[in-house]
């Protein structure tokens, strides 16, 4: 990190809000503004493909071999690489998309998780964490759910769902090997 205000490396990628980082299969990193586009960079930071989503404002995007799956407030899209077609998935409004192992899972703004198959995208399950905040992000670790929200964190496990942490809300999540880490409005917790 720069000593002048923690900057690694300026990218003039959009001048407009980045709503979507993520990184696809071979550690691209995958980029989504306020623009209908997503852009793609190397390990290096080097601009590579820019596909046209046809869908602008806030969104959330994951790649995923040949197509991204895209959520935001109309709902869940599938774009295909290949061909550039778009198919509507669900019309629930989605605040983000996860994938975890063989699944992908879709945060709603009204609260739900909903588990889609990573191979045909069909319904597996779908739960509430709370019916009042939105989803902000979902992490695994030791094979329990993480969940992000406006009401704070969230664990699903063997004994369900609970609210572990309700002091504030929470915006991100990180997991490594020893710990999962969440960002609130005032600071970085494990």
């Amino acid at each position: 990190l720069k000593s002048s205000k923690n900057l690694l490396k300026k990218l003039d990628i959009t001048n407009k809000p980045t709503w979507s980082l993520s990184l696809d299969n071979s550690d691209n990193m995958v980029i989504a503004d306020q623009s209908d586009k997503i852009r793609i960079l190397n390990g290096d930071l080097v601009k590579g493909e820019s596909f046209d989503s046809k869908l602008t404002g806030p969104k959330s995007v994951l790649s995923d071999n040949n197509r991204f799956l895209i959520g935001n407030s109309e709902g869940l899209f599938q774009l295909s690489k290949d061909t550039m077609s778009i198919r509507k998935i669900m019309t629930i409004p989605v605040s983000v998309v996860k994938r975890v192992k063989d699944q992908f899972l879709i945060g709603t703004v009204d609260g739900k998780i909903i588990s889609l198959g990573a191979e045909n995208l069909t319904e597996i399950e779908s739960f509430t964490v709370d019916s009042q905040f939105p989803i902000f992000d979902i992490s695994s670790y030791n094979n329990e759910l993480y969940i992000a929200t406006q009401g704070g964190l969230y664990k699903k496990d063997s004994s369900g769902i609970n609210n572990i942490y309700s002091h504030d809300m929470v915006f991100c999540l990180s997991a490594n090997k020893n710990s999962v880490y969440f960002g609130t409005p005032k600071n970085i917790l494990r």
